[in-house]
């Protein structure tokens, strides 16, 4: 079976992506796609922070973590980052978790 991403969080985050790229924002992708089994592993090393294998939205091709963004640290002041991030995804549709990592999900 070939992983793909949600064709509608695809649109949204490749041009969330590009935009961050215009404005000279660096970024990484940590984490995407994921099978049942890769899951399955990070969960056994990590049960408390990482989905049970099965309800991932990485897993349904709904998530993708960042890393790595050096710019200044008020974009990530709730407000500013929501404000960006709601140009291409609608807010009621994420969530962002921001203590390592940005998780960006398609709920």
């Amino acid at each position: 079976m070939r992983l793909r991403f949600n064709p509608i969080f695809y649109s949204q985050i490749n041009k969330f992506f590009n935009d961050l790229e215009r404005n000279k924002i660096n970024y990484k992708i940590t984490s995407g796609l994921r099978t049942y089994h890769q899951q399955k592993k990070l969960y056994l090393n990590n049960p408390k922070d990482v989905a049970y294998p099965g309800t991932s939205f990485h897993e349904s091709g709904r998530a993708v973590d960042l890393a790595n963004i050096k710019i200044d640290r008020k974009f990530f002041q709730k407000p500013v980052f929501m404000a960006f991030l709601s140009k291409h995804i609608s807010i009621q549709s994420i969530f962002i978790s921001m203590i390592d990592t940005i998780k960006i999900i398609l709920e």
